[in-house]
């Protein structure tokens, strides 16, 4: 991303008029190999194609805003993998995470975790740091640190049908699980943040299973785990834009949580509905679905 689109993202992002309405697009590994070609294992495993395959896409589709921005990420791997979950790589898709926490109890048996080291993790932050210089020289920034979101790795170290049925049977067992993810990713957007240094400016949290359950659930579960990771980071950078991506929408993170029909409906937005109507921060909604909300909000 380059200095100017982030402004513009930002200006967006704040209701502001501008010119045009500015695209935005979440770019990474599952379209990037296959549009340029390559095999999906020589995109993760080899740092120089890695490179010249983010600049070839940002340098042909110039009018578009990439989110996170030169993302260096193995899939879904990095969080789940922090605690234990088995990752299987394949030569022309992205990594598979595979459940290894078949008993809730034993969480209590679980090693300690450092992200700085750790699986997928530690190798992430190591390749960011590889990039960072390289990335700076060619004009671009890296404004956000991005993780998975608290119920989406739960989901993946337990199993999403285990997590899910746990919700309701076990609830007890489901809080001490999503706690552990919870520390987990704030330690994780902490170890970017440090790697990264001062051109971060916002945090991009994306969780999916939030989309799966009710109100209920949500506010148990969801709500309070999710907005943990932006909160304990402070104020990032010189301008924090926290993000959240539930079911393929960005909410804004504040005190009152997404209208029920806007979570039952988020999965089917369509791309109309995401560029425009936005909604007033007070709401909890910051890109899009205001007429899906107005009537509740």
């Amino acid at each position: 991303m380059l200095p100017e689109q982030w402004e513009l993202f930002k200006r967006a992002a704040r209701r502001e008029k501008v010119d045009k309405i500015p695209m935005a697009l979440i770019i990474d590994s599952p379209w990037i190999p296959g549009y340029l070609g390559i095999a999906h294992m020589d995109y993760f495993l080899d740092p120089e194609l890695w490179f010249q395959s983010n600049l070839k896409i940002m340098r042909e589709f110039p009018d578009i805003i990439f989110v996170p921005s030169w993302w260096m990420e193995y899939g879904m791997a990095a969080e789940p993998s922090v605690l234990g979950a088995k990752i299987k790589f394949w030569k022309d898709n992205t990594p598979s995470e595979y459940h290894t926490l078949y008993r809730l109890e034993d969480i209590d048996s679980f090693p300690e975790y450092e992200v700085e080291a750790d699986a997928f993790a530690g190798m992430t932050l190591h390749r960011i740091g590889m990039h960072k210089q390289r990335i700076l020289d060619a004009g671009y920034i890296l404004p956000m640190i991005t993780s998975r979101g608290p119920l989406c790795t739960a989901g993946f170290v337990r199993g999403t049908t285990h997590f899910m049925i746990d919700l309701v049977e076990d609830p007890k067992g489901a809080h001490k699980l999503i706690d552990l993810c919870t520390r987990v990713i704030i330690d994780w957007l902490k170890a970017q943040h440090k790697v990264m240094g001062d051109t971060v400016e916002s945090i991009f949290i994306l969780d999916d299973i939030v989309g799966f359950i009710n109100e209920e659930h949500y506010m148990e579960y969801a709500h309070p785990n999710t907005k943990r990771g932006p909160r304990s980071h402070g104020t990032v950078g010189r301008d924090a834009t926290p993000r959240n991506h539930m079911c393929g929408i960005f909410w804004r993170y504040t005190s009152q949580p997404p209208c029920d029909s806007t979570r039952r409906n988020a999965a089917f937005a369509t791309a109309k509905d995401q560029a425009t109507h936005q909604k007033n921060d007070k709401t909890g909604q910051s890109f899009g679905l205001q007429r899906r909300c107005s009537k509740q909000t």
